[in-house]
This record gives structure tokens, sequence and C-alpha cells, in this order.
């Protein structure tokens, strides 16, 4: 049997629980308007950021003895990727005598397909040097872009799921992310390093909205006797 003190302690214990019940919706409330302000704001500058074109850059180190074929007899591989991709190719000495730099570059919307994402798929198999059965690309990129873009996490996370070696090693003011293994997994690191490079140009939140490449055209299978 309910004593009159327990029957007051029920009246006054259900009001209680409205009152906190009251508040929590309102802070709720509160909350969720905070929340779709801040997905309006953040979806706004999605498309502000999809929709602005930007110079998008990538440079490969090559050695000397590949040059050849990348540019080709009487420079009908180079010109046919331009002619293919839209993307401006050129090369140019690297400073250390042994090397040469293949800078690949384009004005991009992130909307439409990246032409340097393009020309880097049909550039790969000439800007490979191949030893041992062991195939090696490498990326330069400038120190503060290595630092902010390409943290150490995120190249051991590329490492185990692509089982392949990569050495960051200094050049001057930037610095070389070399890609070592067999040919199919060294193209897939060099194709999640060239992702995370346009997703930073672009400051997307994922590699995948950065691709527009695969979207729109087929990858064309190449190979060093394409000329």
């Amino acid at each position: 049997m309910w004593s009159s003190k327990d029957d007051q302690r029920l009246v006054v214990r259900p009001s209680l629980i409205c009152l906190i019940l009251k508040k929590d919706a309102e802070s709720w409330k509160k909350r969720l308007q905070e929340l779709k302000e801040q997905h309006w704001k953040n979806e706004n500058e999605v498309k502000y950021v999809l929709s602005e074109r930007r110079d998008v850059t990538l440079c490969l180190l090559c050695p000397k003895n590949i040059i050849g074929g990348i540019i080709g007899k009487g420079h009908q591989n180079i010109n046919r990727i331009r002619q293919k991709t839209g993307a401006m190719i050129t090369i140019c000495p690297s400073g250390n005598g042994e090397d040469v730099m293949v800078v690949i570059s384009a004005s991009e919307i992130c909307e439409l397909h990246s032409p340097v994402e393009y020309a880097a798929e049909l550039l790969f198999p000439f800007t490979t040097d191949e030893s041992g059965g062991s195939y090696r690309i490498r990326v330069l990129v400038e120190k503060n872009t290595k630092s902010e873009c390409l943290d150490e996490h995120w190249i051991c996370q590329v490492k185990q799921i692509s089982e392949v070696v990569i050495i960051i090693s200094s050049n001057g003011d930037n610095q070389i992310v070399e890609i070592i293994g067999l040919r199919d997994v060294v193209k897939k690191a060099f194709d999640r390093v060239l992702l995370r490079l346009r997703r930073h140009c672009f400051k997307l939140l994922s590699e995948e909205a950065a691709s527009r490449f695969s979207a729109k055209r087929p990858p064309e299978k190449v190979s060093r006797d394409t000329l």
C-alpha cells in the first residue's frame, strides 16, 4: 500500500520528467536547426568548388633513357596524348642530369572529366621504369602538399592495401614519392596518389568525388609498343 508521502512523489516526478523532456526537446530542436544551417552552408560550398575552375598539375620524374618512349617517333606519341586528353604535357630538365620532369597540366572543373588524370593514365606505361620485374614510378610534389595531403598515416594505408613499397625522399624544395612493386599494384597505388592530389587541389571530402575520368571515359589500354 502506497503512503501519502509516496503519492506526493508520484505527483512531482512526472512534472520533473516533463520539464526535463521539454528542455531536451528544445536543445535538440536548436541543434537540429544548427545542423541544417551547416548542411546548407557545406552544400553550397561543395557546389561552388565543383563548378570552380582550377589549375591542376602533376609532375613525374623519369630517367632520361625512357624519354624516347614518352615522346615517340617524330613526337607522335606525346602529340597523340595531348590531342586525345586536352592536357598540356611538357618535358623539362630535372637538374640532376640523370632524370627529366614530365609535367602534365590543365585548367579543370571538378565536375567534368580530368584531362590530367586521363593523360597520366595513357602515359603510365611510358613513365614507369622496370628492373628485374619490379616497376617504379616517381611523383614530384611540393613539401607543403606532401605534409597536408600525403601524410604518413595515409601512405601506410596505401602500402597495406596495395602491397607496394613507397619511399619518400627530398629533392630541394620538393619531395619525391617513389612507388615500387609489381606493375598492377604500382598502377593502383599511383591512381590513389593522383586522386589524393586532385582531392587536395579541389578540397574535396573523398577520392571518389575527385575522379571524373572513369565516369566519362573508359580506360584505354596502351603499351610501350603503341606508336
